[in-house]
């Protein structure tokens, strides 16, 4: 996982955990009548945590996009250095060495 695709995580998992303590201090807000401001404030978290997700999901697809190119290029690699060691070995055995 990319350095990305870690700080997306932990900022989503840190508004999840902020999340989780504003839904706990509903109780106590309650009593005072600020439930509506909480709610409002829950809600713009929703749509951060929901933000973020989206954005985790784009590195996703690009941390795979990137893996495949890489898978690709490896396949190239192997593939060249396979010609190469053809060309030496028939290059070897024409010089009449073992």
């Amino acid at each position: 996982m990319n350095t990305g695709t870690r700080e997306a995580v932990s900022l989503v998992l840190a508004t999840l955990t902020l999340l989780i303590s504003l839904v706990n201090a509903i109780g106590v807000l309650l009593v005072n009548g600020k439930v509506d401001g909480l709610i409002g404030r829950v809600d713009h978290l929703t749509g951060r945590v929901d933000h973020l997700t989206g954005r985790v999901d784009r590195l996703t697809g690009r941390v795979e996009h990137l893996t495949g190119r890489v898978d690709r290029l490896t396949g190239r690699v192997d593939a060249l250095q396979a010609v190469i060691t053809a060309d030496i070995t028939a290059d070897i055995n024409a010089d009449g060495r073992p």
